[in-house]
């Protein structure tokens, strides 16, 4: 199995064209950026046909704390 990247799903036509190329998906987010309607959408043009392999958060902050560290 290979794996690649493609633009944006909703920006460009990538995602319909090379949606039968696709085992799976792993969708990338942008946390605060993207909207709920704009993942459903992304994953309508892909279509149920092809498996949702999982979710990566990208620049997800957390309000109540201004950074962390690890404690050892």
């Amino acid at each position: 199995m290979s794996c690649f990247m493609i633009s944006p799903a909703l920006a460009f036509d990538d995602v319909i064209a090379f949606k039968r190329h696709f085992d799976g998906v792993l969708m990338v987010i942008g946390g605060g950026a993207t909207k709920a309607a704009e993942v459903h959408e992304a994953m309508r043009r892909i279509g149920d046909d092809v498996p949702l392999l999982g979710v990566v958060l990208n620049q997800a902050e957390d309000e109540t704390r201004a950074g962390y560290s690890y404690g050892y």
